[in-house]
């Protein structure tokens, strides 16, 4: 295994474009790309979420919209998603669709967990306010949520989230734990898409928090 401070990915210099050994001290350009160790490029990297069975680490590359994956020999590989950029941005647009590898989309992945009972990826779609699940062969499908912010239980769709950042799932539970600081709660999603608050803020009754009111 490569060592820590050059396991994968690498600081490409904000004001020169070139390879620099020493990122920790420079401002590093973002981009996507795979490879084997300093040549594979990532984008706000979140996570990781480790796959013991097949020695994967997982992160959630929030700034490329991407699933991405690195082997144990350092190699990466972009798992689901895409970046898709418009002319003259040079951001990758945030969008929401199930399908597989890069078919799917996200916007600002964050938290990611590995459910070892289900051979699955379970990851904060943070932007989306929804929790998509990704399987090891890609298919990406979304559990709960539906690009909608706000402050509601309920299954599949009919949850709502606001701008949730951190996943665990929890084996003793068969569940999944979500932070959401914007809603003042851990919320907890059972694997089929039911969303419950677990602890935190108590809903608001009778209607969920406007949408209007999940800002940055």
């Amino acid at each position: 295994m490569g060592s820590l401070l050059e396991f994968a990915g690498t600081c490409v210099n904000l004001t020169t474009g070139e390879l620099d050994r020493y990122g920790a001290y420079s401002f590093c350009r973002g981009g996507s790309a795979d490879g084997t160790a300093r040549e594979a490029r990532f984008n706000q990297p979140w996570g990781p979420a480790y796959d013991f069975k097949d020695d994967i680490i997982f992160v959630a590359d929030s700034g490329n919209n991407e699933i991405r994956g690195i082997r144990s020999d350092g190699s990466v590989f972009t798992l689901a998603g895409r970046c898709v950029r418009i002319t003259n941005n040079p951001n990758c647009i945030g969008m929401l669709a199930d399908g597989k590898g890069a078919a799917a989309r996200f916007f600002y992945p964050t938290g990611i967990t590995y459910d070892n009972t289900d051979d699955a990826l379970y990851v904060v779609d943070r932007f989306n306010h929804a929790i998509r699940k990704v399987k090891l062969d890609g298919q990406v499908s979304t559990v709960a949520g539906n690009g909608k912010a706000g402050y509601t239980n309920g299954v599949g769709s009919a949850a709502r989230f606001c701008f949730p950042r951190s996943i665990a799932y929890v084996p003793y539970l068969d569940a999944l734990l979500v932070t959401e600081t914007h809603n003042l709660a851990i919320r907890k999603a059972t694997t089929d898409g039911t969303v419950t608050t677990w602890h935190g803020d108590k809903l608001p009754s009778p209607n969920p928090i406007p949408a209007e009111t999940c800002s940055f």
